[in-house]
């Protein structure tokens, strides 16, 4: 006997009104809730079906054009089509940013529903759109059969959602850096008098995909002036802190007594030594300007300067020469390590050298040991450089610097290890960054 289809039908009216309640719900959420993940979950609907959705509404206000299925999958293409037309003119007249992003699609939403409400009140009640799902429940064999397709296309749907969802609490892992700027440098003054502040605003923001821990320090001629931080940011926030350079004394400053790279000369030849009128006050690790070309001192001879680098530029007798000192921030990444954190790791890595400093905040002595291998080009082979072990007391810091050949290319994998056991390991594939300015002061005070 074959029983009679049975079948559910759920009707859902008031769409538009349902559709911006949940936009509003969903803004909230958005701007409440401060963590990322969560953040993309919400606004998925937000961005692939709520403006597709109004928008298909206003340009088909009957029900006769459009059936249910259709109208949800145009929703889902229109809103694909819709975010970065909104994005593109929003980047024009605003700024791309998330509460941007938020009002734009919010107001278009709106302004599509208010549309697509107008427009349905132009035709017949009957013919106005809702949207009607139906579920076979008869006891048939084509109504079980409806039953099991509709139970495995909802079963589909939801394992879609789940996925999406999923994916978006845990997204990819992608690449993994630390945004490291300077603002105001370009109201840094070239030469400043004794007293006088330069400052500049230095800015962190995370992008490691976790919370990560940072500080900044400042060496002023090599040597560490001062450390701004340390502060904890979660992925994507952002840390900035203002630095004040007030210099003591006045640097040196004396002039050519010949000319550096004649315009006759060689066209390949390039001058590793300058004759100045003095030495004075200028000596071995210092550095001088003349122009715009700057270089370090590798040691004097009367009156003649040895640099490490070479002058690529035509110099004039007369041309000043002035000893400037090289303001440097290097960004540090600090990792807190054991339960609880027993030790903290500080790393600076550069192209061809790394600096690592382990403070022991436990309750006993540690012995820690630092392995690198670091990996260069192609061509190159991969080397190991250690340094340890050393014995650190409560409360101490040990510092080690590993130096290896400079290359753009080098990958290092840092190990620290505790005892012999390991407590901390990861690759880096490029140096953290060092920003910097040059300094030169002259007699005076400030302000003349």
């Amino acid at each position: 006997m074959v029983g009679t289809d049975r079948r559910v039908r759920i009707r859902i009216g008031n769409d538009l009104l349902i559709v911006n309640l949940c936009s509003v719900i969903l803004v909230v959420a958005i701007s409440l809730v401060d963590v990322e993940a969560l953040r993309i979950a919400f606004g998925l609907p937000f961005l692939l079906f709520f403006p597709g959705y109004t928008l298909v509404a206003a340009l088909f206000p009957d029900r006769s054009a459009l059936g249910t299925i259709e109208r949800l999958g145009l929703s889902i293409g229109f809103s694909i089509v819709v975010a970065p037309v909104v994005g593109l003119i929003l980047n024009m007249v605003w700024a791309i940013r998330l509460y941007p992003i938020l009002v734009s699609l919010a107001v278009f939403v709106a302004a599509m529903s208010a549309a697509a409400w107008y427009r349905r009140h132009q035709v017949a009640e009957d013919d106005r759109p809702d949207l009607v799902v139906d579920l076979p429940v008869g006891r048939g064999r084509s109504g079980l059969l409806d039953a099991g397709v509709s139970i495995v296309l909802v079963l589909a749907l939801l394992g879609a959602v789940a996925a999406m969802v999923h994916f978006a609490v845990n997204p990819k892992t992608g690449e993994r850096f630390t945004e490291f700027y300077m603002a105001g440098a370009e109201s840094w003054p070239e030469e400043m008098a004794v007293g006088q502040e330069a400052a500049v605003v230095l800015g962190v923001t995370n992008r490691e995909g976790e919370t990560m821990a940072y500080e900044v320090e400042v060496l002023v001629g090599g040597s560490r002036l001062t450390v701004l931080g340390p502060t904890e940011l979660g992925h994507g926030k952002t840390w900035e802190d203002r630095f004040g350079f007030v210099p003591d004394k006045a640097y040196a400053r004396t002039t050519l007594a010949r000319d550096v790279n004649t315009v006759y000369g060689p066209i390949l030849a390039r001058a590793k030594s300058v004759q100045v009128v003095s030495t004075a006050g200028l000596g071995p690790g210092d550095h001088i300007r003349i122009g715009q070309e700057a270089a370090a001192i590798e040691e004097t001879q009367g009156t003649s300067i040895i640099l490490k680098q070479v002058l690529h530029e035509y110099h004039p007798a007369g041309a000043e020469v002035v000893e400037v000192q090289k303001v440097e921030f290097r960004l540090r990444k600090i990792w807190r390590l054991g339960v609880p954190a027993e030790t903290q790791l500080s790393l600076w890595l550069g192209k061809q050298d790394l600096e690592a400093s382990v403070a022991n905040q436990g309750r006993s002595d540690a012995q820690y040991r630092i392995e690198t291998r670091i990996e260069g080009g192609p061509d190159e082979e991969p080397r190991v450089e250690s340094a340890g072990p050393a014995q650190v007391a409560v409360g101490d810091v040990w510092t080690s610097r590993i130096t290896y050949p400079f290359s753009e290319l080098h990958q290092v994998e840092f190990s620290l290890y505790n005892r012999e056991g390991l407590i901390f390991r990861r690759w880096e594939s490029e140096g953290y960054h060092s920003l910097y300015l040059w300094a030169h002061v002259s007699e005076g005070s400030a302000g003349n």
